[in-house]
């Protein structure tokens, strides 16, 4: 990862697992051995292979958690390539990744599995200590076991199975059962509107033309709009696609990179040329999310 704060939290294996996302809104659950290993390596465990991990963990892709019940209290709050430590430098140094899971104490009841779970295990677990842990476990039997229940549970082999027909939510598929993850508009500073992720602010073009700014790194393009209240997210490039409805119904694919800078400015980045962008987010038009494509 880019260069951070040293975090060796939270050390060892066979750690409480959490849900992530990475490229494109794909979502990888992870078992983190450390966050940010002398501040430039995420360590984990993962039932993924190896070709699932780098195509939902790209190069230069921030990575979020999404905020689910099963996410243990020391996974990042959103990028983890910005979480500080807590621990203090003689924490963080005891703390290795080559601590293996037998080194864990024996006697203790909450010690973890010695071996690493199977790629697909089992919807209910046999209780026994060469298992998975669930998301409840016996000492803790407050803890939700589901990330988001679904009204109508749905049986799952992948997440491409299920779908709650909301862009709201992100589609999970956790032992073998379908869960709709919350916040799925929050990877691009969108609000959710009746179960559509739309833009935070009206994007209502003043009467200047959009502008290429090929100065900056990655270069990108920038729309004036009628003022508004300023709203700088979701930040950052690499964010995911979002499809928008401009003039006479065109629509373009762009990747937002803030909606409204200083209230005034609508910056984003398009695989398409400046003429196609001019054309479809005219001077005057209104700018609407589509929900058709």
């Amino acid at each position: 990862i880019e260069p951070t704060e040293t975090n060796a939290e939270p050390g060892g294996y066979g750690n409480d697992d959490v849900v992530l996302r990475g490229e494109d809104g794909c979502v990888i659950i992870v078992q983190p051995v450390t966050w940010a290993w002398k501040g430039n390596a995420f360590v984990f465990q993962s039932t993924e292979d190896l070709d699932t991990i780098n195509a939902c963990f790209v190069p230069e892709k921030q990575i979020v958690e999404l905020r689910t019940t099963i996410a243990p209290s020391v996974a990042p709050s959103n990028d983890i390539t910005a979480r500080p430590t807590t621990a203090s430098p003689t924490e963080s140094s005891s703390k290795t990744p080559t601590v293996g899971p037998t080194e864990m104490p024996t006697d203790s009841p909450t010690a973890r599995p010695t071996t690493h779970p199977t790629a697909s295990p089992t919807t209910t677990p046999t209780g026994g200590p060469t298992t998975f842990p669930t998301a409840v476990r016996s000492d803790e039997p407050t803890e939700s076991a589901s990330l988001v229940p679904s009204t109508s549970p749905q049986q799952c082999n992948s997440h491409s199975d299920c779908d709650d027909f909301n862009e709201c939510t992100t589609n999970v598929c956790f032992l073998n059962t379908c869960q709709f993850v919350p916040d799925a508009c929050s990877g691009t500073g969108q609000l959710c509107v009746d179960k559509h992720c739309m833009p935070p602010v009206e994007l209502r073009r003043d009467a200047s033309l959009c502008v290429s700014q090929e100065n900056h790194h990655p270069d990108r393009f920038k729309c004036m709009i009628e003022p508004t209240e300023t709203n700088a997210e979701p930040g950052g490039y690499g964010n995911d696609d979002v499809v928008l409805l401009g003039k006479d119904g065109c629509h373009l694919v762009i990747q937002p990179v803030t909606w409204a800078w200083e209230g005034n400015a609508f910056v984003f980045l398009s695989t398409e040329d400046l003429d196609t962008i001019n054309a479809c987010f005219s001077p005057g038009t209104i700018i609407t999310e589509n929900d058709t494509v």
